[in-house]
């Protein structure tokens, strides 16, 4: 997995970002360079969100690749001569939600 360090010379700290004075005084500028800034950092988080699911994306055809021995990108059909197509649905684990106190049982 490549780790990326976040781009510093677009933050808002930088001098090539610091406008006029005069560009400051003018109300519609000054939501312009809000936008513009919240823009780039909900670009950035978008980045960031798009990377953290590839990453579970591929951790998630590895487990299906190690479980099933099928490769990611596949289809599973069925091998008889058939014309119908075969749902295969898998069956999950689900826990029963646990007691706040376990050691407490309610009294009536």
């Amino acid at each position: 997995m490549i780790v990326r360090r976040k781009d510093t010379s677009r933050t808002k700290h930088s001098s090539k970002s610091i406008p006029s004075k005069s560009y400051l005084g003018d109300e519609e500028g000054a939501k312009l360079l809000v936008l513009a800034d919240w823009l780039k950092n909900d670009v950035g988080d978008l980045f960031t969100q798009i990377k953290r699911l590839e990453t579970t994306v591929e951790c998630i055809e590895n487990y299906v690749e190690e479980k099933t021995g099928i490769e990611p990108g596949k289809e599973l059909t069925d091998s008889s001569d058939s014309e119908e197509e075969t749902t295969i649905i898998a069956e999950a684990y689900i826990p029963k939600k646990k007691r706040k106190y376990p050691g407490k049982k309610k009294v009536r």
